[in-house]
């Protein structure tokens, strides 16, 4: 349903049902409070005059997992994820974050890639990186504005830059779509 601009009232002239139907009833429908169906839910526009609802959603795996995958985002050896399957427009918030080291001291990579309406592999522009061979907590926030509208699944994906043996625990994905 779209919200519209009501009529005019004009003095003397009868209001029907169908009337206020269309021009009461239907518009507060329309209404963010009327679209809320989720307790954490919150409403974004879908066009013209339109609400939508959006529900944020988060995944963690607290146990450690490794990759020597170098230059390549992979799954880790023995888990992958975490991930997130939610409703998109053409924009969502996507925040990952982890604890990572190297054994060899060279960069360990934390991405996403994304299934579902929109396919897109991880890459390092939406990744975070650490140089280190001692678990260190990294994050990264990134509007991802390329998303086909749908149901999308924010996957986290694992790399090493040249050598050694990435090392990552406490995983986290969220994404706040709109």
């Amino acid at each position: 349903m779209t919200w519209f601009v009501p009529f005019t009232a004009i003095d003397g002239t009868p209001f029907t049902a169908a009337q206020y139907n269309a021009n009461i009833r239907n518009n507060m429908v329309e209404t963010e409070v009327s679209r809320a169906q989720t307790a954490t839910g919150y409403c974004v526009t879908a066009g013209m005059n339109q609400l939508v609802e959006r529900v944020p959603a988060t995944s963690v795996i607290g146990t450690s997992d490794t990759t020597a995958s170098a230059g390549t985002y992979t799954d880790l050896d023995n888990t992958s994820g975490p991930e997130v399957s939610v409703a998109t427009g053409t924009m969502a918030f996507v925040a990952i974050s982890c604890s990572l080291s190297n054994s060899s001291s060279a960069a360990a990579w934390m991405s996403h890639a994304v299934s579902g309406a929109t396919e897109s592999e991880a890459a390092d522009s939406f990744g975070a990186e650490m140089q280190s061979n001692v678990g260190q907590k990294t994050s990264s926030t990134i509007l991802r504005t390329d998303l086909t509208p749908g149901i999308n699944v924010f996957t986290s994906k694992y790399r090493v830059s040249t050598s050694g043996t990435g090392t990552f625990a406490a995983r986290r994905i969220t994404v706040f779509p709109f």
